[in-house]
Parts: structure tokens; sequence; C-alpha cells
């Protein structure tokens, strides 16, 4: 008698086994994932994972659709732990994903990556997109700085966590960039429990803004991943989670992750 699993439990099992076993056979310690308590618990809230160390976008754990559609040719260079996507720069790639079960943007949830400046000029630059909505109703980004022919500052250098749809009105938080060093990798997290959305930058305090009305799920495209155009940045470790992170499960993901990297030699 063949037993009938119920429907999504598959996503779960198949993460449950790959953090289990360290995610590689070759990792040692295992992955925080594994051995942390709050963070095995946190597992169950993951719907969206994806870690580049297979050369590819292809993400190893959608609850969603894991399908994807590439433009351009994304790049992999060494990262945290095995490889990094380079977004920017002009000779790299993105994917695109279903938003359904894989990005609640429209409910509650939070994005966690980890990026890297590689060639930031920080005096005039563009933007380099991190992820976004297809329609352009969700932004993680990195801002570049702007100057006028004085040299006087007319665009802040900022990561920004942008929302703008037509019930939530147009939404940004900023978190100024103009110190980051080239080299050196940071966790940003953005988090939303509608009406209210919040960045944080290594699991530091909060920057939240309130939203004008909670948005509708028919007012965000697709999930993007990466950028072509801007300067040139690392991005590794995507995560995304059902759940609204508090300050203190993120603090757990950035001391336990930042003690694994830095174990490698990676940070």
């Amino acid at each position: 008698m063949m037993i009938r699993m119920p429907k999504g439990i598959w996503p779960w099992l198949i993460l449950s086994l790959w953090f289990s076993s360290g995610l590689k056979s070759n990792e040692s310690p295992l992955s925080p994932w594994s051995t942390d308590p709050l963070l095995r618990e946190l597992t169950a809230e993951i719907v969206f994972y994806l870690s580049f160390d297979g050369g590819n976008m292809k993400p190893e754990m959608a609850l969603g659709l894991s399908d994807y559609r590439l433009t351009g040719q994304p790049k992999f260079v060494p990262g945290l732990k095995e490889l990094a996507l380079t977004a920017g720069g002009g000779k790299s790639g993105y994917a695109v994903y279903s938003s359904k079960l894989n990005f609640p943007i429209a409910t509650q949830g939070t994005m966690i990556m980890w990026v890297c400046p590689v060639a930031w000029t920080h005096y005039n630059g563009p933007n380099t997109i991190f992820a976004m909505t297809t329609n352009f109703s969700f932004y993680l980004e990195r801002q570049g700085p702007g100057h006028n022919e004085k040299g006087e500052l007319t665009r802040q250098e900022a990561v920004l966590f942008l929302v703008n749809t037509p019930t939530t009105g147009n939404n940004c938080i900023n978190f100024g960039t103009n110190n980051w060093p080239s080299g050196k990798w940071r966790m940003l997290a953005a988090v939303w429990k509608w009406p209210e959305m919040a960045l944080s930058v290594d699991a530091g305090t909060f920057s939240v803004r309130s939203v004008k009305k909670p948005p509708l799920a028919q007012e965000f495209g697709d999930l993007l991943v990466g950028a072509l155009g801007g300067e040139e940045t690392l991005i590794d470790e995507v995560y995304v989670f059902k759940k609204a992170l508090t300050k203190e499960e993120l603090q757990k993901i950035y001391q336990a992750f930042s003690r694994e990297f830095n174990q490698k030699g990676d940070n």
C-alpha cells in the first residue's frame, strides 16, 4: 500500500536531510542549522534557499516551483562557503523565480542574504540590484552615490529595502554604505509583517517603517535574484522565510554563521 504524504511535506523532508547532513558531506563541523536548537526550529520557516554552490541558479529548496528563467550568464566566484553569485559589473546575469509559495511578500516573511562589495566607487555609481520583483514593487538593492559638478552629494549611497504598490504607497528604508570596504561580507535582512517593514544589517537594530495600507498579493511580480548592471557585488546564502524573524533570531543566525565562515577563513 502506498502512503500518500501531505502536500508540501517533501520540501521539508529534503531540507531536513540537507541540514542534518551538514549541507555537504565534506563539511566539518555540521551546519548550525542542524546543531543549534533555535536554528533547527527555524528550518520549518524556510520556503526558499539559494547557495549558488553548484555553480548555477537552481535553488536548493523551493516550496513553490524551483524552475527559473535566466537572463545573461550568471558568474560565480569563491564565496562564503563554496561559490557566490556576482551581481553587477556587466558580466554576469540573473534568474527569475515564481513568487508563489517561494516569496510571501504580501503577508509576512524575511529575506536574508550576505553581500560583499567588490568594486564600489563610493563617489558616482549606478544601483546594483540584489533582489526585486519583476513589476518593480519590491527591491533589495545598493543605491550608488551621486555628486554634482561641484562635488556636492546629490544621492546617498545606501542599501535599500523598498516596497511600492498602489495600496502601500512608496516606502523605503535605507542604510548608509559609504564606509563599506571591498571584501567584507555583510548580512542583510529585509523583514515584513504588514503594515510594518524593517531592515537590519549584520543583525543590528531594525530600521522600521509603517505603510499606509497592507499590500495585495496581485501587486507583486515574480522574484528576481542578481543583476547585470551596477557596481560589482557578491551575493551568497539567500534565504526566504515565511515568518517575520525577530532581532534575537537574526542575531542567532548572524553569530552562528559568522563563526562558521570565519573558521573557514572567508571573512
